[in-house]
């Protein structure tokens, strides 16, 4: 799959580098990007941000036939969507207040511990901002909690914690945090989302389970193998036919009879 080239993302964050704002769930791709995708972006001024995502979209209007859309949820969420040829090229996701999750409760300082921790990333020819790596952690673990039993790709948010929280000081501290961000379950939603957590629980361990089998696979094939050589080394020391190995020398001899060892096991 390519890169679509119609959008520069550089111009719009070059434009928003003042804002109180970070991308979140940020893609490796960035600032490349694929059609169709979407930036969710939390900030703390969304009007001031659209208006200059905006002022940056009416270049792309006035000079390469684009349609830019605005549409606002609710107080604190919009998005603003930019079309070629009547499909969605490029979403930028609004938000200055955290989204209403269904499967867990949220604290709403979070938001603001987001903004007040992020950190600044360089990309070609643009700065950004991003969340500190315990809150992209607690943010991509509710998104994976949301999501996970409806949408399948959302196992890249599992996939980027199992590999970003590896250490135990990270681990910790991700875990602790996430605690004090979570507020207590009602009797309602109690259930469903004990069963969900405990979905997450038993996809992690598969997971794990898989990479030690795949692991433990491989050195069955390396120890095979190391038993295979050694056999062929002992018959060209006790056993060989000498015209054999006159015929082949050492090397082809070799070969040829570890090709016969692994054709028969």
């Amino acid at each position: 799959m390519k890169y679509s080239e119609k959008i520069n993302l550089n111009n719009f964050f070059n434009a928003i580098q003042k804002e109180d704002y970070v991308i979140i769930k940020l893609s490796n791709d960035f600032p490349n990007y694929f059609k169709g995708n979407d930036l969710d972006i939390f900030c703390e001024n969304i009007n001031l941000v659209a208006k200059k995502i905006l002022f940056i979209g009416n270049d792309y209007i006035n000079k390469h036939n684009f349609i830019v859309e605005i549409n606002k949820t609710n107080n604190h969420h919009c998005y603003i969507d930019f079309i070629f040829e009547d499909e969605l090229e490029l979403r930028f996701d609004l938000y200055d207040k955290l989204p209403d999750y269904q499967n867990l409760k949220l604290k709403n300082n979070l938001f603001g511990t987001i903004l007040k921790n992020k950190i600044k990333k360089q990309k070609p020819n643009c700065l950004i901002y991003v969340p500190s790596l315990t809150e992209e952690l607690i943010l991509r673990y509710i998104e994976f909690l949301e999501w996970f039993d409806k949408r399948p790709d959302k196992i890249k948010h599992l996939n980027f914690i199992l590999e970003n929280a590896s250490t135990p000081t990270t681990k910790e501290k991700f875990l602790t945090e996430l605690h004090n961000y979570v507020k207590p379950y009602n009797n309602k939603n109690e259930v469903k989302i004990r069963k969900k957590q405990r979905l997450f629980n038993k996809i992690i361990k598969n997971k794990i389970k898989e990479t030690l089998i795949k692991i433990s696979n491989s050195f069955k094939l390396i120890k095979k193998l190391t038993r295979n050589f050694i056999e062929v080394i002992l018959e060209i020391l006790f056993k060989s036919k000498k015209n054999e190995l006159k015929r082949d020398g050492i090397k082809k001899f070799v070969l040829k009879k570890l090709k016969l060892k692994n054709d028969h096991n």
